[in-house]
């Protein structure tokens, strides 16, 4: 008999330390830099800047979010996403070289935007960014990609 109720306790703590922790690790909006690849959220909460000129990076910012990044985020060469779909970042966006993304459905960039050399994409369907890059006055492009529907432009650039 005290077999059953002592499993059925154990049982109880571990699983209410199971829920807990877990609530805890998806609300967040920490951005701990690795060498390589990396994926990073910000769901909730506030961050400083993050800069990452490793690898290819995709940081995301989820439906229905709030979280903030104070300050700018700065990625290097290779193929980087940015999708926002919430959210703030109150600083600039710096892609670097490489083919990279950046998707803007909702949420505030404060910043410039710039996505480096080589083909690039740009999706804006709402949300709101201060402007894209001081240089395009003095570079010239050649539109590889220009379509539109319903409202949305979405453009393909090579340099």
């Amino acid at each position: 008999m005290r077999l059953i109720t002592k499993i059925p306790s154990a049982l109880a703590v571990s699983t209410s330390l199971l829920i807990a922790t877990g609530s805890d690790a998806q609300a967040a909006c920490v951005l701990t830099t690795s060498a390589g690849n990396s994926s990073y959220t910000c769901d909730s909460g506030t961050s400083g800047p993050l800069t990452d000129t490793t690898g290819n990076n995709t940081l995301t910012f989820p439906a229905n979010g709030t979280g903030t990044i104070n300050g700018d985020v700065t990625f290097g060469d290779g193929a980087d996403r940015v999708q926002m779909d919430s959210g703030t970042l109150t600083g600039q966006l710096h892609m670097g070289n490489g083919t990279n993304t950046l998707l803007i459905s909702a949420g505030q960039i404060t910043g410039d935007v710039t996505q480096g050399d080589d083909v690039d994409t740009f999706v804006m369907t709402g949300g709101r960014i201060q402007s894209c890059p001081r240089a395009i006055a003095t570079t010239v492009f050649s539109w590889r990609t220009v379509s539109s529907s319903r409202g949305l432009m979405m453009v393909t650039s090579r340099r």
